[in-house]
C-alpha cells in the first residue's frame, strides 16, 4: 500500500469508540487496498494509534474548555452596600462638634448646618450621639455625666440662657430637624426619655432648661406626653426630683397652650390619672397634691384637672352601683 492510501485513511481519524473498534477490527482481518493487497499489520497499527492520540487530545481539550477557572489566592471585593461601616460616634461626635463651634450662638446658622450635614452624616445610625450634643454638648455616659474623653461644644441646650425666649428658639431648632428627617422622630422621644432618667446627673440649671424646653415642645406635637412616664422612676420620686421637674414643665406647657388642651393631651396616653405617682406613696393624697402645685404657683394645674376628672368618674360610679 502506498503512502498516499494511508493518508487518505488517516484523514478520516476516529473521534469516537466506535472508530477505534473499527481500526482494532483491520489489525484482526486486514483491509484489501485498492490495488487488491491488504494492509499490513504495521499499517494498521500505525493507523489504530495515531486515531487513538488523536482521541486522546481531543478528549483532553474538551476537558480543558469545561474546566472552570479557580480564583485560589484572590480576594474577592465585595460592593459598597454590602460592606459594614464600622460604629464609630467619636468620629460623629468630631464633626457635630466642630460645625456648632463654627455657627457658635446663631440658632439660625445652626439650623442650617444641621440640615446640610444629614446629607452627608449618617443621622439615623447615630441619631442618640446627635441629641446628646445638641442637648448637652457630648455624649453623654450612663448617669448624665459627659464623656471626659471626647471633644465637647459649649453650644448646646444646657449651655444657653435659662429664659422661655432662648429654649424657644431652641425648640425651632430641633422641630426643623425632625421635619426635614422624619426617621429621627422616634429616637428623639426616646432621647428625652432617657434624659428625663437622667435628671439626678444634671444641674439645677440644666434640669430647669430641660423642663421648659420639654413643655414647649409638647405644646407644639413634637413629642408624645408619654414620655413622662420617666418622671415616675421610684428614684427621681424619692428624691422629689419629679415633682419639682413637672412643676417646671407644665409652667412651660401652658404658657404655650390653655390647660383643655394640657388635659386632652395627658388623657390621650392615659397620663391624666398617673399624676399622683409624681410623689411618694405616703404623700399620695389629694390635698397635697393640690397644696404642692398652688404654692409652686400653677392656680390651674392639669394636677387640678385630673382629679376633678377622676373625682367626678367616681361619684358617676358610685351613683350607678347604688341604682
Amino acid at each position: 500500500m502506498g503512502v498516499a492510501n494511508i493518508w487518505r485513511v488517516s484523514r478520516c481519524t476516529p473521534t469516537c469508540t466506535q472508530h477505534c473498534m473499527i481500526h482494532t477490527d483491520l489489525i484482526m482481518h486486514g483491509w484489501n487496498c485498492a490495488d487488491g493487497s491488504k494492509w499490513s499489520s504495521f499499517h494498521c497499527c500505525f493507523l489504530t494509534l495515531s486515531s487513538f492520540v488523536f482521541v486522546l487530545q481531543s478528549v483532553f481539550m474538551s476537558n480543558q474548555r469545561q474546566q472552570k477557572p479557580t480564583l485560589t489566592g484572590q480576594r474577592f471585593k465585595t460592593r459598597k452596600r454590602d460592606e459594614k461601616e464600622r460604629f464609630d460616634p467619636s468620629q460623629f461626635q468630631e464633626s457635630i462638634v466642630q460645625g456648632l463651634n463654627q455657627t457658635g450662638t446663631d440658632l439660625e446658622a445652626v439650623a442650617k448646618f444641621l440640615d446640610a450635614s444629614g446629607a452627608k452624616l449618617d443621622y439615623r445610625r447615630y441619631a442618640e450621639t446627635l441629641f446628646d450634643i445638641l442637648v448637652a454638648g457630648g455624649m453623654l455616659a450612663p448617669g448624665g455625666t459627659l464623656s471626659d474623653d471626647m471633644t465637647c461644644t459649649e453650644f448646646c441646650l444646657f449651655k444657653a440662657q435659662e429664659d422661655m425666649e432662648t429654649m424657644q428658639a431652641y425648640a425651632q431648632v430641633f422641630n426643623k430637624l425632625i421635619r426635614r428627617y422624619k426617621y429621627l422622630e422616634k429616637g428623639f422621644e426616646e432621647e428625652i426619655k432617657k434624659l428625663l432618667l437622667f435628671l439626678k446627673g444634671f444641674t439645677e440649671s440644666e434640669r430647669n432648661k430641660l423642663a421648659m424646653l420639654t413643655g414647649i415642645l409638647l405644646a407644639n406635637g413634637n413629642i408624645s406626653a408619654s414620655i413622662l412616664s420617666s418622671l415616675f422612676n421610684e428614684n427621681l420620686v424619692k428624691e422629689g426630683v419629679s415633682p419639682c421637674f413637672a412643676v417646671k414643665l407644665f409652667k412651660s406647657w401652658l404658657s404655650e397652650k390653655d390647660i383643655n388642651s394640657v388635659a386632652a393631651s395627658l388623657r390621650k396616653v392615659g397620663m391624666d390619672n398617673r399624676l399622683m405617682e409624681l410623689f411618694p406613696a405616703n404623700k399620695r393624697s389629694c390635698e397635697h397634691f393640690s397644696k404642692y402645685f398652688t404654692d409652686a404657683g400653677l392656680k390651674e394645674s392639669p394636677s387640678k384637672t385630673s382629679l376633678l376628672t377622676s373625682e367626678r368618674k367616681s361619684r358617676r360610679t358610685t351613683s350607678l352601683s347604688r341604682r
